[in-house]
């Protein structure tokens, strides 16, 4: 819902429609006909599957703090970090013992490319889809969102 504005290149309204305070008007913006009847069913939606997410999302967090107390309170000091990927990293990692050196972890959360290369001649990317995507969407998640926490991401991104 968020994009559909974006799609229409209207200007943005700074706001985000998750809260329930900021949706009034979102939907009469839209200019075509199907535009705004669509946006009023998601809005409509939206507001009936909140309270049924949060409820889920409490349920997962309890049984999350019961399995790995340690590892999510240690999340928690990572700036911009939300619920969700606090609960990725650890469970899309499994036991990181696994994984012998840094860079076996690395490869397997798909951040770096591995090249296919023999006798000197590189032969472009290799294994493209090995490891996991879900830890590849939360690494580039959790790397935007640090970088857009003014106090602790500026001194990165300047660098």
């Amino acid at each position: 819902m968020q994009q559909t504005p974006r799609q229409y290149h209207l200007p943005e309204s700074g706001q985000k429609i998750a809260s329930k305070a900021n949706r009034d008007g979102v939907a009469e913006r839209l200019p075509e006909p199907a535009g705004p009847k669509s946006m009023a069913g998601n809005l409509a939606l939206s507001g009936h599957y909140a309270p049924l997410l949060r409820a889920l999302q409490r349920a997962v967090l309890n049984t999350a703090t019961q399995h790995d107390a340690n590892t999510l309170s240690l999340l928690r000091t990572v700036p911009g970090l939300g619920e969700i990927l606090r609960l990725v990293l650890p469970y899309a990692s499994h036991a990181m013992e696994r994984f012998p050196r840094v860079h076996d972890f690395v490869s397997y959360c798909r951040l770096v490319k591995c090249a296919k290369a023999a006798a000197g001649k590189r032969y472009g990317p290799s294994g493209p889809t090995i490891g996991t995507a879900y830890l590849q969407w939360a690494f580039s998640a959790a790397a935007v969102l640090f970088l857009r926490n003014p106090p602790a991401g500026q001194p990165s991104l300047a660098r």
